[in-house]
């Protein structure tokens, strides 16, 4: 029973790469940390190298979006909700949602200072990266 737990718990984790934060390649914008980002996806920090920043993120239901979740915001879907619902008031909207990697590569590529998240498997020439979490 406890192998059987075991591989159900992994073999998700083994489908998907690690989770990359990418720009347009020639941003200027440098490395990140998870406490930056955090700060950025919640939009409490709107600047990095002195680039206004626009955070975009995946839909909820999509395993990389739980997983940026998880590792680098450290709220549930609850706990989420809460949070924006308190900014609302505030008139602090969450970050946009594009619907697939593609459509935020092509938004990271055009818009600049968008910064957004993807599995490092579809990592292409037009995009650098500025983290890397699993």
């Amino acid at each position: 029973m406890r192998n059987i737990l075991f591989i159900a718990m992994t073999v998700p984790a083994l489908l998907y790469g690690d989770i990359v934060f990418v720009v347009a390649k020639t941003s200027a914008v440098q490395p990140l940390s998870k406490k930056q980002l955090k700060e950025i996806y919640l939009k409490k920090q709107q600047y990095a190298n002195d680039i206004r920043l626009i955070p975009i993120n995946m839909p909820a239901s999509t395993h990389v979006r739980n997983v940026f979740d998880r590792s680098v915001l450290k709220m549930d879907e609850s706990e989420i909700a809460e949070y924006w619902n308190e900014r609302h008031y505030n008139g602090i909207n969450p970050p946009m949602v594009q619907n697939s990697p593609e459509a935020v590569k092509a938004m990271v590529k055009k818009v600049p200072g968008a910064i957004g998240y993807i599995d490092t498997d579809l990592l292409d020439d037009g995009l650098k990266v500025i983290a890397t979490f699993k």
